[in-house]
């Protein structure tokens, strides 16, 4: 018996566009990513990084709660929302 795959935003983001793109990556059918593709995944990234770090600059560090293990966890560790 198969394991069940689960859910991956990048599944979900490939459904939002193309069920069948969802599909054969639920299924884990390895494409060729184009260059749009790949500049997307590094833009979002950087993204991510520049925000992280305006977030760290503008509340500081114990405002911030890095790299939880879980949502549940980041949210009961009472991190005020304002400084």
């Amino acid at each position: 018996m198969n394991p069940v795959p689960s859910l991956t935003d990048e599944i979900f983001a490939a459904f939002l566009k193309c069920k069948y793109k969802a599909y054969l990556k639920l299924r884990g059918v390895i494409g060729e990513r184009s260059e749009y593709e790949q500049l997307q995944t590094r833009l979002a990234a950087e993204y991510r990084i520049a925000a992280r770090n305006n977030l760290l600059r503008v509340r500081g560090q114990a405002a911030v709660v890095l790299d939880p293990p879980s949502l549940r966890d980041a949210i009961r560790s009472n991190v005020s929302a304002h400084p």
